[in-house]
C-alpha cells in the first residue's frame, strides 16, 4: 500500500502524508510501521528519501546502473531521477584519493526545469 501511494504521488511524501492518505482510503498503519516500510523500500532501491524535503518518492529507474540522483525544480517541484555510472566512478575515485571509502552517493540538483525556466 505504501509503495502504491508513492507511485501515485506527484511530489515527495512524508510518513504522515502517507498515513493521512491511507486513512482517507479507510486503511490504517501507524507512523512507526510506515517509517519501517519506507526504510525497507529504500534499502531495496524501490524508493528514495529526498534530501531537500525529507519526503519519499518511488524509484523510477529500476535496475539502472549508477547511483540514483535527482533534479528538483524550485518552482513547480517536478522531480527528475537519473543515474550516471561514470559520475559514480569519478566520485568514488575522488573519495579514494582523499582516503575515504564510499558506500552511498546522495545528491540533488536544485534549480528550474526546462518548462519553468522559459
Amino acid at each position: 500500500m505504501v509503495l502504491e501511494i508513492l507511485e501515485e504521488a506527484e511530489k515527495p511524501l512524508s510518513p504522515y502524508d502517507i498515513q493521512r492518505i491511507l486513512r482517507q482510503r479507510g486503511k490504517y498503519l501507524n507512523h512507526v510501521t510506515i517509517y519501517r516500510i519506507l526504510d525497507l523500500l529504500c534499502r531495496l532501491n524501490l524508493a528514495h528519501k529526498m534530501l531537500s524535503s525529507g519526503g519519499f518518492v518511488k524509484c523510477n529507474l529500476d535496475a539502472v546502473e549508477g547511483c540514483h540522483r535527482f533534479m528538483v525544480c524550485q518552482d513547480c517541484e517536478a522531480i527528475q531521477e537519473f543515474a550516471d555510472e561514470g559520475l559514480c566512478q569519478e566520485e568514488n575515485e575522488l573519495a579514494r584519493n582523499l582516503g575515504f571509502h564510499t558506500e552511498h552517493h546522495l545528491s540533488e540538483f536544485s534549480g528550474l526545469c526546462s518548462r519553468c525556466h522559459k
